[in-house]
């Protein structure tokens, strides 16, 4: 009740590096999620895993390599200082 009347309107733009003036409007969001998704599954490759999720939790990763055999998930060696 305390809220003035809104006007409304529309501002049409049209690009000038398309044919038809049309602009993109992709979900950028996402992006990273599949090259997640696409790094985990190169780096898991070598057991014979495949990713088909874009979730990949530690625990999520665990199973897959647990669900196909594999005793151990990740070795981390560390490397030493070089001066």
């Amino acid at each position: 009740m305390n809220m003035p009347d809104l006007k409304c309107a529309s501002q049409e733009s049209p690009s000038p590096f398309s044919y038809n003036g049309a602009k993109g409007c992709g979900e950028g969001g996402g992006a990273p999620l599949h090259t997640i998704s696409a790094a985990v599954q190169d780096a898991l490759n070598d057991e014979g895993v495949i990713v088909g999720n874009t979730f990949n939790s530690a625990t999520a990763i665990y199973e897959l390599l647990q669900g196909n055999g594999s005793l151990s998930t990740v070795e981390h060696q560390a490397r030493s200082a070089r001066l």
